[in-house]
């Protein structure tokens, strides 16, 4: 995993974390004020409470330097500090889990107003704003649990892109690049009818070396010291029996036309010919992985 990646995976981890200490907060204020003076203790000598007098369950794996966790108990609200992680979470999770976008947001607010409160249409949002329902038994103590098992589910939805957190990425960067690519690949067949013909096939001949180099990079094939070149990129994934004969060739054919396009001194290069290196170019970038 590259840095990038990394990092990512250790805000992802923040995240999680944070959402964590929101729910685990809640249910510390909440509690006693035996257990949130114990627990503030603890905090304030930085040293988790001692053996047998802990709190029992996740109560007792908060603290220990979570900034979120002790600004909640500090301030004696979560609002604020669950605020700002939502909107961030929520950022992320469009992004990396866009399957489940409409789930996590919909914990915090219902997309359409349901018709009346229940247990089963509560959401943080109706918890921040203090509603209680008598009707439906939905007093403090319920509406604190439901706020807190759907803030448990949001962080659980959050910690559900770890495992599968380079796929994600290799998923989202593998569209991105094939939009560029494709973008790239038009603006050569724009200057190929212009009768650009030396720049409309230079322009191709990028295209297909970056996408043999994200060939390469997919089997692991390594290049050693040779500088990573349409040629060279060929030469090796032949080598690594990634490319056939008739595969080797063809590419070995476009890269051909590429330097044709991209030296002076030698014939001019046919309309035909750079049409061809484009139009083979677009093939392989969607059939070669």
């Amino acid at each position: 995993m590259d840095n990038r990646h990394k990092q990512l995976a250790q805000e992802l981890d923040r995240l999680v974390d944070e959402g964590s200490d929101i729910y685990l907060a809640i249910e510390v204020l909440h509690r006693d004020q035996k257990l949130l003076e114990d627990v503030e203790k603890a905090l304030a000598s930085k040293e988790q409470p001692k053996k047998g007098k802990s709190p029992k369950g996740d109560l007792g794996k908060a603290g220990g330097g979570h900034a979120v966790f002790q600004r909640i108990l500090k301030e004696k609200d979560f609002r604020a500090s669950y605020q700002r992680w939502y909107s961030e979470a929520l950022r992320v999770v469009e992004q990396l889990l866009p399957d489940r976008y409409d789930e996590f947001r919909e914990h915090y607010r219902l997309a359409k107003k349901p018709k009346s409160l229940e247990v089963t249409t509560y959401t943080i949002s109706d918890f921040i704003h203090g509603t209680l329902v008598p009707r439906e038994n939905i007093d403090q103590g319920t509406s604190r649990s439901i706020a807190i098992s759907r803030i448990k589910d949001q962080a659980n939805i959050l910690a559900s892109a770890r495992p599968r957190l380079h796929s994600i990425l290799a998923n989202i960067e593998g569209a991105l690049e094939a939009a560029l690519l494709d973008d790239e690949l038009t603006a050569a067949a724009g200057l190929l009818e212009a009768k650009h013909l030396r720049s409309a096939g230079v322009v191709a001949g990028v295209v297909l070396e970056r996408h043999l180099k994200t060939v390469a990079e997919n089997h692991a094939v390594k290049l050693g010291r040779k500088k990573a070149q349409i040629g060279s990129l060929n030469d090796a994934l032949k080598e690594a029996r990634i490319f056939d004969n008739p595969r080797w060739r063809e590419v070995q054919r476009l890269g051909d036309i590429r330097n044709l396009c991209a030296h002076d001194g030698e014939r001019e290069p046919k309309p035909e010919e750079v049409r061809e290196l484009i139009e083979s170019t677009e093939r392989i970038i969607k059939t070669v992985f």
